[in-house]
């Protein structure tokens, strides 16, 4: 994912980890041909050193924030996120529902919509940002 923090850039993504299976392994280095692919692609060599950083930030290090334990699961990261984000992201009806301003009202237009499956990799970005972002502090 890529922030902006000011005029500093940050690209953060989840360093995929070891697998279990051979068809996990695949996937895995399907996984850590695209990170490469992105940022060789993406523009980075455009921007003057030293304005932007590329941080990989371990699953381990995603649980450890929602838990303080080295282990999560994935309804552990949604909670933590709608607790840390209440005015911004909310379940509603079996959906979670991210509105357009932090300032929740019950007028607000809704930013968008997404099933569980879908949220729960949105949680671990929403994760994965902050840990980035305190990285460069």
């Amino acid at each position: 994912m890529l922030m902006e923090k000011s005029t500093f850039r940050i690209l953060a993504y989840e360093v995929p980890g070891g697998s279990q299976s051979q068809r996990a392994a695949a996937c895995l280095g399907m996984a850590k041909g695209v990170i490469a692919s992105v940022i060789s692609q993406i523009g980075f060599e455009d921007i003057p050193q030293g304005m932007w950083s590329q941080v990989g930030i371990m699953p381990s290090e995603v649980h450890k924030r929602v838990t303080g334990k080295l282990k999560a699961t994935k309804d552990e990261v949604i909670d933590y996120v709608l607790k840390k984000y209440p005015n911004q992201i909310r379940f509603v009806n079996r959906k979670y529902v991210v509105f357009e301003k932090p300032e929740y009202k019950s007028t607000m237009p809704k930013m968008a919509t997404y099933t569980k499956g879908e949220f729960e990799h949105i949680a671990d970005a929403i994760v994965i940002g902050e840990l980035a972002f305190e990285s460069e502090e």
